[in-house]
């Protein structure tokens, strides 16, 4: 993935250091500068090219016609390598500093590479650095198949850094490409994006608008990796063991969402989709007899769905998972766990179009072993139902509802149910360059436990979208 980077800046490096910088660059993508625009209109087909006029010195040195760094007379007279469909166009980096920032946002909308060049002279390293590999990476949209083929006189070899292939500070002939302007004239090859727009939406490079995020995020089967906090406060708890005011408790789900490929890519991928759900309880009213309550507070016992899902290419709009579900005994309080082991199945059913998505996801446990469980603690039968409705409004703002309906059949006559409803409101925006899901919700238990349970609760989810850990499936089928 190409790293955005900071605005250019206003530190001016050593005299020598410029030249120093860009000499490194080029060794490290594996080839000196002066044979990089030959390159460029190397091989088949049509090339896009610039050559890039390093002329503000307010923010860096300026190496262009009659710098005492390096003379561009040769590129600049010239335009590169003599073929019509490919000859560079001459770009001021004083008056068309855009360009650069628009060639990041391209890499990023394409899923293009580029070497993360770590240095202090951010000027050089990042902007001159960024263009040179770009043209030795992969750029979906743009990248050639063929390597291709070095000048003559190159001594080296493509990938390889030699004693031969070293920079000449006097040449710098630099193609950071600009292919929307090729786009608009015609000569750019099929695929080529458009010149991004001031204000434009914004775009992941693999998962689409905002909007098309926050819909992949209420599907619970989607290959999206994200971070999902929710906090569940304040919630209000009661029934017939308080005669006085509800009481008030608190606590936050942590569930990092990890959709693993195992076979296939796109539509037919085969994934596994690891849910683990981390509760971390800020305050629970436990109940100690009658009209006396005891506030709890720490870890509960951590719930693990392992969910694979059947490829959209097989369900289309369909939304089908399945697989095992593991309770472990994590709770730092006896009341706030089962202090045991538990295992059942957990399967996903649902439906989706462009705009909505409707689903449910039911889970059930039974135990399967004991850690340190009291006497008196009955095993471990019960399970838990969340329904799902996703509609997605404009501008990625988006409306539904996602109760959790509980059961537990150990539990006496008129304290095995809790069945909520509830509405939520969310949006996911961006903050800085992570797409972020937020949502305000309100539920009402319309079923709940006779002698003490939960009847209403305010949550908050604030989901942040990561970058896929594993990307290539584990199986293959590419």
């Amino acid at each position: 993935m190409c790293s955005a980077h900071p605005p250019l800046s206003t530190h001016r490096p050593k005299k020598r250091a410029g030249i120093t910088i860009v000499r490194q660059t080029a060794q490290r993508c594996g080839i000196g500068l002066r044979y990089l625009s030959p390159m460029t209109a190397a091989g088949k087909g049509k090339r896009l090219g610039l050559v890039l006029r390093h002329d503000d010195a307010k923010r860096e040195y300026a190496y262009d016609r009659k710098s005492k760094i390096g003379h561009r007379d040769k590129a600049l007279d010239t335009g590169g390598p003599a073929r019509p469909t490919t000859r560079p166009r001459n770009a001021s980096i004083r008056d068309e500093r855009g360009v650069v920032y628009r060639l990041v946002d391209l890499c990023l909308l394409t899923g293009g590479e580029t070497m993360n060049c770590k240095s202090p002279f951010r000027t050089t390293t990042i902007v001159l650095g960024f263009l040179l590999c770009l043209a030795l990476t992969k750029l979906p949209a743009l990248a050639q198949d063929n390597l291709p083929t070095p000048d003559p006189e190159f001594k080296g070899q493509i990938g390889k850094t030699t004693k031969d292939s070293k920079a000449d500070p006097k040449l710098f002939v630099l193609e950071p490409v600009r292919p929307w302007q090729l786009a608009q004239s015609g000569t750019a090859p099929a695929g080529t994006p458009a010149a991004p727009q001031a204000g434009a939406e914004y775009v992941h490079p693999k998962h689409g608008t905002l909007g098309q995020i926050g819909a992949k995020l209420a599907n619970p089967l989607s290959n999206l990796w994200s971070l999902q906090f929710s906090f569940n406060a304040p919630a209000f708890f009661d029934g017939d063991l308080n005669t006085g005011n509800p009481k008030v408790g608190g606590s936050v789900n942590f569930q990092p969402v990890l959709p693993i490929p195992l076979y296939g890519t796109g539509a037919g991928e085969w994934r596994m989709i690891t849910r683990p759900v981390i509760p971390i309880i800020f305050s629970q009213p436990i109940p100690t007899g009658f009209d006396a309550f005891d506030n709890k507070g720490g870890i509960g016992d951590i719930e693990l769905p392992l969910l694979i899902n059947l490829p959209e290419k097989i369900a289309g709009h369909w939304l089908v998972g399945a697989g095992p579900v593991f309770l472990f005994p994590s709770a730092t309080s006896d009341a706030l766990g089962e202090d045991q082991w538990a295992l059942g199945p957990a399967v996903v059913l649902g439906y989706k179009t462009k705009r909505m998505t409707v689903g449910i996801f039911p889970n059930y446990f039974w135990k399967i072993g004991s850690a340190g469980q009291e006497p008196d603690t009955p095993d471990v039968n019960k399970g838990s139902l969340l329904y799902f409705f996703n509609y997605q409004l404009g501008d990625a703002w988006q409306v539904g509802m996602n109760p959790s309906i509980t059961y537990n059949d150990k539990a006496t006559s008129g304290n095995k149910w809790n069945v909520p409803v509830g509405f939520y409101v969310g949006k996911t925006i961006k903050l800085g360059d992570v797409p972020v899901n937020i949502k305000f919700a309100a539920e009402y238990s319309v079923v709940s436990e006779d002698d003490f349970g939960k009847r209403f609760q305010f949550r908050f989810e604030i989901t942040p979208v990561i970058a896929g850990l594993i990307k290539k499936p584990i199986f293959g089928g590419e």
